[in-house]
């Protein structure tokens, strides 16, 4: 049992009370009893210029991966489309050069244009 401005208080094991200040930790320390700062865990939060950047950086990185992602997925596409297109070119040519007749009367060659 501890006092509070001299009230008798009971403290569950359980209790957690957690505190966010702007004080560096060295000025929290001067300020405490040592006794209380024992029993006490202490995070210091403060972050570095490279830290920020570096935290920056990842939200950056999280919020533009799905826009970035999306744009390498048309990049992806419009490469094997060209692909396509260029082997369906190949394949018409090809049939162009073997084709014995005129290309006007090949019934073929027109089908496999309309396909293409």
């Amino acid at each position: 049992e501890r006092t509070f401005e001299a009230l008798p208080v009971t403290i569950k094991p359980g209790f957690r009370v957690y505190l966010s200040t702007s004080l560096p930790l060295s000025k929290i320390e001067s300020e405490l009893e040592p006794a209380l700062l024992k029993r006490m865990r202490c995070v210091d939060l403060t972050i570095s210029e490279s830290g920020l950047q570096e935290l920056i950086l990842k939200e950056v990185l999280y919020f533009e991966r799905e826009r970035v992602d999306g744009q390498l997925a048309r990049q992806v596409d419009i490469m094997y489309l060209q692909h396509q297109l260029h082997v369906a070119q190949e394949e018409l040519m090809d049939k162009v050069v073997q084709t014995a007749t005129s290309l006007l009367h090949d019934r073929t060659i027109r089908e496999d244009a309309q396909e293409s």
